[in-house]
């Protein structure tokens, strides 16, 4: 299963383009279960131990409004304590320790223009939201083929003669 955990604030401007890249996602029926959060908190890695991928999704800060980054995550403990807000590498952090699985993961970012209280995106994220979307649909297409047995992906003798 891969997992898409998007957060931010719906409420603040551009903070809400990972609920919006959530919602296509979810509506095109990727085969991955979604998550719509405000913030990451430690139960996420429960979510996260069960899959054998996770793609992280957020608003960013930055010079470039609009600007799309896919990064690959690695687990790392990056707040001492535990926070109201923790990074994707902690969730992944404390999925390996906890439950002693961590799956392959990535961060999606959009940079934001504007993040002041409402419920608009910017024109620059706006813009952005399809590339976002895409960004992330061929993380979840990649990796689910990953996950296939040797032998079945694409094989002739496997495709449906009508």
């Amino acid at each position: 299963m891969i997992a898409v955990v998007a957060y931010g604030n719906p409420l603040r401007g551009d903070d809400r383009v990972a609920w919006r890249v959530a919602q296509d996602v979810e509506r095109s029926a990727d085969g991955a279960v979604v998550l719509t959060l405000h913030q990451l908190t430690p139960e996420v890695a429960v979510v996260v131990s069960q899959a054998t991928g996770v793609i992280f999704v957020d608003a960013a800060q930055g010079a470039v409004p609009g600007r799309v980054s896919t990064h690959e995550l690695a687990p790392a403990d990056t707040q001492g304590a535990l926070t109201h807000h923790i990074s994707p590498q902690t969730v992944l952090a404390l999925a390996q320790r906890l439950y002693g699985t961590c799956p392959r993961a990535a961060l999606v970012t959009v940079t934001g223009e504007s993040f002041a209280v409402g419920e608009s995106l910017s024109a620059p994220v706006r813009r952005a939201l399809p590339q976002a979307v895409r960004a992330v649909r061929e993380l979840i297409r990649t990796w689910s083929l990953a996950d296939l047995p040797d032998g079945t992906a694409l094989s002739p003798e496997r495709i449906p003669h009508a």
